[in-house]
């Protein structure tokens, strides 16, 4: 497994992806809202949205009945694989059913990995203890993931590089040695409509970014922890977070929901409320402009 330490990594293998680089412009403006904020800096925008892809022919599977469960957790993660091997395009496997796995899938090319059912319906998840994530990349390619749940990783629970998220459930991911308990990303994140709660890691409770984050659409990021700094988000880069929910989150020493290095807004009716950083920035600790527009909720410290 890469260290998930360094602040950069390679783009081996990346085509074609779906984001862009924002562009900055140079502003004087300065915010600074006791408990709740402190920075100053820049204004940008956010990366752009994938596409998804209008159907599954051909890419479904459901989990493995025969064998002892060793046997089943394994060939989970074959059957998984199989899909997401080496290939010009991208990688599409379509889960329908609950997926334990014995060890990490590693994939090989940008991928796109969706849950059939209902949201919540559909899983990835591992009952041990003895290995790091769930979906991973060593080449750092981009990971498109829309409808499922990931549950009870050791480790990052996805590590790629882009990495965007739609109608999904991050939970009880624990990263004790590396940053991002359920997402590292040596890339930008993408967040829309989905849940992100009770994941833990050292730096980026949640998620982890050396470039943009974007939180959007009715995303909810709640009860993460972080046992040095950004309780819920830990980002190198930009954060958006538009029309969501940043509660109960906690840092042990900086930023209790947001530690950005780049500029922070939060615009669009969301909500922070009840997070938590004992050295500094309740909610939010920047060192870049951050920008909270009306009428964002704020009921801090």
């Amino acid at each position: 497994m890469n260290s998930l330490g360094k602040a950069s990594a390679s783009s081996n293998g990346r085509k074609g992806s779906a984001f862009r680089k924002p562009s900055y412009k140079r502003s004087l403006a300065l915010l600074s809202t006791s408990g709740i904020v402190f920075g100053l800096g820049f204004s940008g925008s956010s990366p752009a949205s994938a596409t998804t892809p209008a159907e599954c022919i051909g890419n479904e599977i459901t989990p493995e009945t025969t064998g002892t469960l060793a046997a089943r957790k394994l060939q989970n993660v074959l059957n998984i694989e199989e899909k997401l091997a080496v290939g010009d395009d991208d990688g599409i496997v379509c889960l329908n059913g609950d997926f334990a796995l014995s060890r990490p899938v590693d994939f090989h090319r940008h991928a796109q990995v969706y849950g059939i059912g209902a949201r919540g319906e559909s899983s990835i998840t591992s009952d041990s203890s003895v290995f790091s994530g769930l979906l991973n990349s060593t080449d750092w390619f981009d990971i498109y993931i829309s409808n499922l749940s990931i549950v009870d990783s050791d480790g990052p629970a996805v590590q790629a590089g882009n990495v965007e998220v739609v109608d999904s459930i991050f939970s009880r991911n624990t990263s004790t040695v590396y940053q991002g308990g359920a997402i590292y990303s040596a890339g930008n994140v993408t967040i829309s409509s989905s849940e992100f709660s009770n994941n833990s890691a050292t730096t980026g409770g949640a998620i982890y970014a050396t470039g943009n984050v974007s939180i959007s659409s009715g995303s909810t990021l709640s009860e993460n922890y972080a046992s040095e700094d950004g309780g819920a988000i830990n980002s190198l880069g930009g954060v958006t977070i538009q029309n969501s929910t940043l509660s109960g989150n906690e840092a042990l020493f900086l930023g209790g929901a947001i530690l950005g290095v780049g500029p922070v807004t939060v615009s669009n009716n969301s909500t922070l409320s009840g997070n938590d950083a004992f050295g500094g920035g309740g909610a939010i600790l920047g060192l870049s402009l951050i920008h909270i527009s009306e009428p964002t909720r704020q009921a801090e410290i």
